[in-house]
């Protein structure tokens, strides 16, 4: 639900890369671990956000909560620039 891409091995520890190849490759097909069945019930995420950027809503949709949401995604939206503003007023980012 914090809108971080899960992997069923690594979870939310993981990095998108480009690899640029001419390698052939097969496409498969998703994979269905039941990560929306864990996040209706845990919302841990959820109760930890102390400036409620993480939606609450009962499924996922494809409302946006601002301009950093791509559109056209079916998800649990993330309030990216409140989740931003905490983490500078907090003292997360420094020069």
């Amino acid at each position: 639900m914090n809108g971080l891409l899960v992997n069923p091995e690594l979870g939310s520890k993981v990095r998108i890369f480009k690899v640029f190849t001419n390698i052939p490759l097969k496409v498969d097909k998703p994979i269905d671990f039941s990560l929306q069945e864990f996040y209706e019930k845990c919302k841990l995420c959820i109760e930890a956000c102390e400036v409620s950027a993480i939606s609450c809503e009962a499924e996922p949709s494809y409302e946006i909560k601002n301009v950093s949401n791509n559109p056209g995604v079916r998800r649990w939206a993330v309030d990216i620039e409140k989740c931003y503003m905490f983490w500078i007023e907090s003292g997360g980012y420094s020069n």
